[in-house]
Order: C-alpha cells, then structure tokens, then sequence
C-alpha cells in the first residue's frame, strides 16, 4: 500500500496524533506531514510560515484525512476545511464528537467515536 494520510488533531492533543500515525504506519500508511515532530516559537513568522505550507501541501495530497476531534483547535478546523474542498476528496474519518462543527454534519465523513475503534475501522482499506 502506498496510501498517505493525514492526522489532524489539536496542537496540545499531539502526542495522541503521534501515536495514530505510528499504528498506521504499522498497518502500511505513509503519514503526508508529521507536524508533531515541528515546533515553531509564536515570534518566528519565517518557520510558522513553512510549517503552515508543508501542512497545507499534506492536506492537499493525502489519500486519507483523519480528524481527531478531541478538543476545539482552529488549525484542525482550517485543514478539515482544505480536505472537504478538494476534488477528488480523500476518504475522510473523525474520531470523537461528531457534532462540534457544523461541516461534520456532510456525508464526506465517516466517524467513529474512540481511538482503539480505529485500526477496525479502516481494515477494508488496509488491502
């Protein structure tokens, strides 16, 4: 499988993003951008500004979007967004509350509601 995804969750929830994309690597996925492993001072405008392309690029090219909508967080919000708009769509999969944005509602999205119910889930896509 040569399948990319992107994890997207809050910045204070990335230790949770590291672990999912570990499973999935283990499962076969390559991970579009680990911007867990990034970090950027609030003053450095030149790195925010290249991390922020790096994640956009990510978004637009990955096979598989997964949202871990674990805590409110603009960024997570703003790459659900690119991954919504793009023609062709990749498959697109929250964990956790469904009904804390108004997009969630679209039939882009497929949900499951813990982390452990994950791996399962995305079996039919691991062959």
């Amino acid at each position: 499988m040569n399948k990319t995804v992107y994890v997207a969750a809050p910045w204070t929830r990335r230790v949770v993003a590291k672990e999912v994309a570990t499973m999935l690597t283990q499962t076969g996925y390559q991970i579009a951008h680990d911007w867990w492993a990034h970090e950027a001072g609030d003053e450095d405008h030149t790195q925010l500004k290249h991390l922020a392309q790096l994640d956009y690029f990510a978004v637009l090219n990955c096979d598989l979007f997964i949202l871990l909508n674990l805590e409110k967080s603009e960024g997570k919000a703003v790459e659900s967004g690119l991954a919504l708009s793009r023609v062709p769509r990749p498959r697109m999969i929250g964990v956790g509350s469904r009904y804390s944005n108004i997009f969630h509602n679209l039939d882009a999205w497929e949900w499951v509601d813990k982390l452990n119910q994950l791996k399962t889930f995305l079996r039919p896509d691991l062959s």
